[in-house]
Parts: C-alpha cells; structure tokens; sequence
C-alpha cells in the first residue's frame, strides 16, 4: 500500500534455519532465490540468511544458492547465548538501517562484516 501511494519502502528479511530438510516439498533454493534476485534489483531490500550449526552443512553455500550475499551470511554456534546475540544483533542492525536512507544503504552494503564479535 505505501508503495502505491509513492514512498519508499525499505526491508530487510532474515532466513533462518538449522539446517534440517524438513520436507520442503515444492520449495528449492531456486524458487527462493527468484524472490531474492527480484528484491535485491530494487536496493530497497535486505537479505540475509542465518543458521545454527549442524556441524554438518555448507551454509554459505546453501544461502549462495537461494541469491543472499555472502556478507549477509551469519553460521551461529549451536550456543543458546550465541543464538540470543545474534537475533539481537539483526534487530539493532534493522533498527540502525531504519533511521533514513544513509545508514539503510550502509548497513546494506557492510551486512554482518560490521559485528564487533566478528573483530574478534
């Protein structure tokens, strides 16, 4: 509806997952990432993937297939902390994106490489 009226609407989605194929049927990678290509031609759209590791699964290349980026690519330890400060950490970067224009395109380029627990 905003949209329609002529404001710009900017958005991040965030993809979680742990890894697990639970029947997902009809839904490929290919089919998410012909959603993602159309809303990152736009540069009104974030995102990104996020994952508990399994121990098991290649999830830079899961989420290459479904289109994200790889700097919006985050792997959790399989940590309840760790879990609570990423979710955290997506909802201030969302909140820091959302101020204006500047700090949306900003966080859009630098995606989760900008983390002080990534400096580490």
């Amino acid at each position: 509806d905003l949209v329609a009226q002529g404001y710009t609407v900017r958005t991040m989605c965030f993809i979680f997952t742990d890894g697990g194929d639970n029947q997902s049927g009809r839904i490929t990678a290919e089919n998410v990432k012909l959603i993602v290509d159309v809303m990152l031609t736009t540069s009104t759209h974030v995102v990104g993937g996020c994952a508990v590791n399994d121990g098991r699964t290649d999830f830079l290349a899961v989420f290459a297939s479904m289109g994200i980026p790889k700097q919006w690519v985050e792997v959790l330890k399989n940590d309840a902390s760790e879990i609570r400060e990423g979710v955290t950490d997506m909802g201030t970067m969302a909140s820091h994106a959302s101020t204006d224009y500047e700090s949306f395109s900003k966080t859009s380029q630098t995606g989760f490489s900008h983390r002080e627990r990534d400096k580490k």
